[in-house]
């Protein structure tokens, strides 16, 4: 198959970085995580032990730094990932080489919501 184009982008949210953690195989990799530390929450002792496991990078910052951090999506003030994925192929660059027989392809049209997308290809990894 065609090598897919490689991208970096930001996933807010303790609950949906705790997903990306505890199901690997069914999201993006993720490089690190990022926590502002201004205030003790109750999912951080587990963030920190899912990226501890994972080998994962952690950083918990204070307010301010988190407020300016690269990377941190618009209106997130409590945590956010960073992750790296891949660029998903046209339908003409997979005709163009013969399938992988472990390859699943998932063909969507009309999906606007990002959260739906991303549920459905969660979905359809397990």
């Amino acid at each position: 198959m065609a090598k897919p184009i490689s991208h970096s982008l930001s996933l807010a949210g303790p609950a949906r970085v705790i997903e990306l953690l505890e199901n690997p195989s069914a999201g993006p990799a993720v490089e690190a995580v990022i926590v502002n530390g201004q205030k003790p929450r109750p999912w951080q002792g587990k963030l920190k032990s899912l990226c501890r496991r994972a080998s994962v990078t952690f950083k918990t910052l204070t307010d301010s730094e988190f407020a300016i951090s690269p990377g941190r999506p618009e209106d997130e003030d409590l945590v956010f990932a960073l992750v790296n994925y891949s660029e998903y192929q046209g339908t003409d660059a997979l005709l163009l080489e013969p399938p992988d027989p472990d390859s699943t392809v998932l063909i969507l049209d009309g999906v606007t919501d990002p959260g739906n997308f991303g549920a459905i290809l969660r979905t359809a990894v397990w």
